[in-house]
């Protein structure tokens, strides 16, 4: 019609219409970048983006009003503080690997598990284990390792399995060469340098029976505190633990308590903390707790992985994507040098649900007797029989509902 209308255009004018439709088109592309750029840096969510986590938008906390605007840009500045709380052999381990990957985090594994045994060596009176293990705890937040009781020279103790569980302390030459061409000066400063490189630091803790006892962290004003407990079906918990295995932690405790059976132990420890902190959070941990199952990370690591960087306020990191793709996969071996300590590399599907072909039915029966109000509060469900054990189209807890009730 535009032909009819003005005529054919000549071939100067061709080449100039398509200079023209080329440099509207760059134009376009530019202005496009620029734009995605720019949500980028405002912490929008874009939609080739969503896959990987990068800047997505925080679910939880979507809206902030005026008000509240200013306290939010200083929360951000501060230093993320992650406590994962939860109890031995129920995933820690794992889910613990989430932020040892990423790139901006410090991870400490299990910073309390020295404690133990100084108590259980008499070289630490129980009753001091809390206040002793907060002291630790304040120095670690602020990369201090000269405490008396974490001291370089712990570390030192403790060299392997704090080098595989920490890829930046991995990197160093206090993991790659003999440790003893070191003074315990050195190494100190060796350990706060590369701590304090990093935006953030996280804590694998599986030594506290009581949520109460990190308030006085959770409310410093210089951190910004975030709390992920974690919990696991306890038939499954109770079946990763060997049953020829000591639990020191426990043999510490009963020192003051008297006997105590690892099951009830367990289970009330995960009631108390669930009814105190989580069914009726507490002003002090609001916003700052986040409950998170074994179970539903283990069949749903990418999505669980979201939700929980999602809380914490930051990306999900491409380094624990590319960790989580090759770890979850059925592999004959653990990853390198793992295996004589935690299985963190293996198809971690096949673990939610393995005790029911390797528990016998009294004892799966007994733990649910011991544990049945946890396990309705957590959406385990009981098993009613033998037969009903080892047929694995009777499910043994609720589906994963994404988002629903998982944060305070």
């Amino acid at each position: 019609m535009l032909f009819c209308l003005f005529g054919k255009p000549s071939d100067n004018q061709g080449n100039a219409m398509k200079k023209s439709r080329l440099f509207f088109f760059t134009f376009a592309l530019g202005i496009g970048a620029l734009l995605t750029c720019f949500l980028y840096e405002e912490g929008k969510t874009i939609p080739f983006a969503e896959a990987f986590g990068i800047k997505q938008r925080n679910l939880y906390h979507s809206e902030v009003s005026e008000s509240t605007a200013s306290e939010s840009s200083h929360v951000e500045r501060r230093r993320k503080v992650i406590f994962l709380v939860s109890s031995k052999r129920s995933g820690s381990s794992f889910v613990g690997e989430y932020f040892n990957k990423h790139s901006d985090i410090f991870y400490v594994f299990e910073p309390l598990q020295m404690l133990t045994f100084y108590v259980l060596e008499g070289k630490l009176n129980n009753s001091a284990f809390d206040d002793v293990a907060m002291d630790i705890m304040q120095g670690l937040v602020d990369c201090q390792f000269n405490h008396g009781y974490n001291s370089a020279k712990e570390w030192l103790t403790r060299k392997a399995p704090i080098c595989i569980f920490n890829q930046e302390l991995e990197k160093t030459k206090l993991c790659s060469e003999d440790h003893n061409e070191f003074t315990l000066t050195e190494v100190e400063a060796m350990l706060t340098a590369t701590c304090e490189t990093m935006k953030d630091i996280a804590f694998k803790v599986i030594r506290i029976q009581d949520l109460e006892l990190i308030k006085p962290l959770v409310l410093n004003q210089t951190i910004d505190a975030k709390v992920l407990y974690l919990v696991r079906d306890p038939r499954g918990t109770m079946n990763s633990r060997n049953i020829n295995e000591q639990n020191f932690d426990l043999i510490r405790r009963m020192q003051n308590t008297g006997t105590l059976l690892e099951v009830e132990d367990m289970c009330d420890t995960m009631e108390h903390n669930l009814k105190h902190y989580w069914l009726d959070t507490p002003t002090w941990l609001k916003g700052r707790i986040k409950m998170i199952r074994y179970e539903d990370v283990a069949l749903n690591p990418i999505d669980l992985g979201k939700e929980i960087f999602q809380f914490i306020g930051r990306d999900f990191d491409l380094e624990v994507i590319k960790w989580l793709f090759l770890s979850t996969q059925d592999q004959s071996t653990d990853e390198v040098g793992k295996g004589q300590y935690f299985k963190t590399s293996r198809n971690s599907a096949k673990r939610v649900t393995g005790w029911r072909n390797e528990f016998s039915w009294s004892r799966i029966s007994s733990i649910q007797n011991k544990c049945q109000t946890v396990m309705k509060m957590l959406g385990y469900l009981s098993i009613q029989s033998e037969v009903s054990l080892r047929n694995f189209s009777i499910p043994s807890f609720l589906p994963y509902q994404p988002l629903v009730n998982s944060t305070r």
